[in-house]
């Protein structure tokens, strides 16, 4: 199965990240109200699980990469696109302007040539190109088990609001002594809303529902059957839920779950926060009471929950959960007013829970960065975040006759470097086929633009008459590879081959990678020895590059390993406190670095 919606795939990432991180501030709540007293503290208690559903349903907020910029992760200039074509590639793409990227590749003639992605030489069977696609039909299933959680879910809230829905459209107005009591309450809690009161056989607890028409459901025959003092309490207690929102909070927690379905910490902090939000009630009525009307309003719980069955899943009754009455009746007992202390103490808590919850871990910033490192030509002047909204737009298939893909088929290179694309077909099946990997098949979207589904990923191609060159599209980049004889194809293959065979390093590699590496000893590095992307990507990373130099301390020796299957070198940098592997691509033409890859 292949799934072409890139969009969904990566919302479900998405919610994968925000799941785990929505987790550990799970965690970190659940501690830190363990050590905050009901009795002092209920409403903050509650506050606290607010920036836990921001966490689990807002995907705004500052991004920071998930890898670290400190020395030892080695941030350092990177190749373009380390994967290519991979399956493994990570998952990016680029910005789509007004137009087909065909078109926007007119503009590119003073932008900076990139170098290539690790590009296939030899021909692999396409059977193995089978692996990346199984990868993402797997990513495609467990988005559809996640989509099939959701709808199921979905449907059961629906089936709630609709009960919800008749059984107030069935409820009957409440005695005349009940509203006048509402009407009470709130003044005294100077609640300016509207709020109905009605009566319903259906319930056993009082209840509120509605959020923006709010109403409090009695269970039939309640208001005959206590005193005008209970009945107070029980509507202050309400008119408490509604003058805190706490039906919209409610929702938003429904959301919450209906997203991460799936996380059973997800459901933990939901029946938590339903009964803090219940103590924070409490706490809401109790600062209006006497000491002796608190008593009564502790008597008043212990009446109703004889005969409360837990009230109705999403509405807001007086007793949520027989397990957490004894907690409450405890917490009434023992009110009193919050000092400023711990009000100061929970605040910063709150503050400091808010800036996590709203940060959006990533890989897209040193993804960006990576790759402009390699000279990557961006869509335009802008960062790489802008330029990956690509990889978020669905792929649609378009009508294609195959014969037509036959003038796109044949051999292509990419700037300064001998790395190729292979790009051929079989029968009514497209491929594009990249260094070291198996072939990746591609889809039609237009006439000269064709995507992957087994990475975020697109090639488009030039045509002037006839077919000049190919463009990938890739993590919020373009690289533009001229098309090539096949004898040429067939030369650098066979040199690759005789390089890997006997691990031969490229000409001049260790050299010019001693040099870039004394260079950010010095803290002088030679731009004019780097390729324009290279070079520009290093400037930017400057900072970063020099700490990880200070870090590692005075290079001690270089030494050659192998040549990937990609033609890239590999090196061993040994430093005075650590190694560093590192990966060169042939020099340029000119003898410049065009690709360097740093890895701990």
């Amino acid at each position: 199965m292949s799934f072409q919606s890139s969009a969904l795939l990566g919302f479900a990432a998405w919610i994968a990240i925000a799941s785990l991180k929505g987790t550990a501030l799970i965690a970190a709540v659940t501690t830190f109200r363990r050590l905050l007293d009901l009795a002092t503290t209920s409403t903050w208690r509650h506050a606290l699980w607010l920036p836990v559903l921001a966490c689990l349903i807002c995907p705004l907020g500052p991004g920071v990469p998930l890898i670290s910029a400190l020395p030892s992760s080695l941030p350092a200039s990177l190749t373009v696109m380390p994967g290519g074509l991979r399956p493994e590639a990570p998952a990016a793409g680029i910005y789509r302007g007004p137009g087909s990227r065909s078109q926007r590749l007119t503009a590119r003639a003073d932008a900076q040539r990139a170098t290539p992605a690790p590009m296939a030489l030899s021909p692999t069977p396409i059977p193995a190109a089978r692996h990346g696609l199984r990868r993402g039909a797997l990513l495609s299933w467990l988005a559809l088990i996640w989509m099939a959680g959701v709808a199921t879910l979905g449907a059961l809230y629906l089936i709630n609001l609709l009960k919800f829905r008749r059984m107030r459209l069935a409820a009957r107005a409440a005695g005349a002594s009940a509203s006048r009591i509402l009407a009470g309450c709130k003044a005294e809690l100077r609640v300016r809303r509207t709020v109905r009161i009605l009566a319903s056989g259906a319930i056993e607890s009082p209840t509120v529902v509605g959020w923006l028409r709010p109403t409090i459901l009695l269970p039939l025959g309640l208001d005959a059957r206590l005193d005008a003092a209970r009945l107070r309490h029980i509507l202050l207690h309400e008119l408490a839920h509604v003058k805190r929102n706490d039906v919209l909070v409610s929702w938003i927690a429904a959301l919450a779950q209906l997203l991460h379905w799936f996380n059973p910490a997800v459901w933990l902090a939901g029946r938590l926060m339903r009964a803090d939000m219940e103590s924070a009630s409490d706490a809401h009525v109790l600062r209006r009471l006497s000491r002796a009307e608190r008593g009564e309003y502790g008597n008043m719980l212990l009446h109703l929950a004889d005969s409360d069955a837990g009230g109705p899943s999403y509405g807001l009754g007086i007793a949520d959960r027989h397990s957490d009455l004894e907690a409450r009746l405890i917490g009434i007992a023992r009110f009193r007013p919050t000092s400023f202390t711990v009000r100061l103490a929970a605040g910063i808590a709150l503050v400091i829970l808010t800036g996590a919850a709203l940060i959006q871990p990533g890989l897209s910033s040193p993804l960006g960065a990576r790759q402009a490192a390699g000279g990557l030509q961006a869509a335009g002047p802008t960062d790489p975040q802008r330029l990956l909204y690509e990889q978020t737009r669905p792929q649609r298939q378009v009508p294609f006759t195959p014969a037509d893909f036959d003038q796109y088929a044949g051999y292509y290179r990419f700037a300064d470097v001998s790395l190729f694309a292979r790009v051929f077909r079989s029968v009514d099946r497209y491929y594009v086929q990249v260094t070291g990997n198996g072939p990746l098949e591609v889809f039609p979207e237009s006439p000269t633009e064709f995507f992957a589904t087994a990475v975020p990923a697109q090639v488009s191609f030039a045509t002037h008459g006839h077919v000049t060159e190919m463009t990938l599209h890739q993590s919020g980049y373009l690289q533009t590879a001229l098309r090539v004889s096949e004898a040429a194809y067939q030369a650098a293959a066979s040199r690759l081959q005789q390089r890997t065979a006997g691990n031969v390093p490229s000409p001049g590699t260790q050299a010019s990678l001693r040099a870039q590496l004394e260079g950010w000893e010095k803290g002088t590095p030679d731009y004019s020895q780097m390729g324009a992307g290279l070079a520009s990507a290093s400037r930017r990373q400057r900072a970063q590059m020099l700490d990880m130099i200070r870090y590692l301390g005075a290079l001690q020796g270089l030494r050659f390993v192998t040549v990937n299957p990609n033609g890239w070198d590999v090196y061993v940098a040994t430093f005075s406190n650590g190694a560093v592997k590192c990966l060169i691509a042939p020099l340029s033409s000119a003898g410049k670095v065009t690709g360097l890859f740093y890895l701990p």
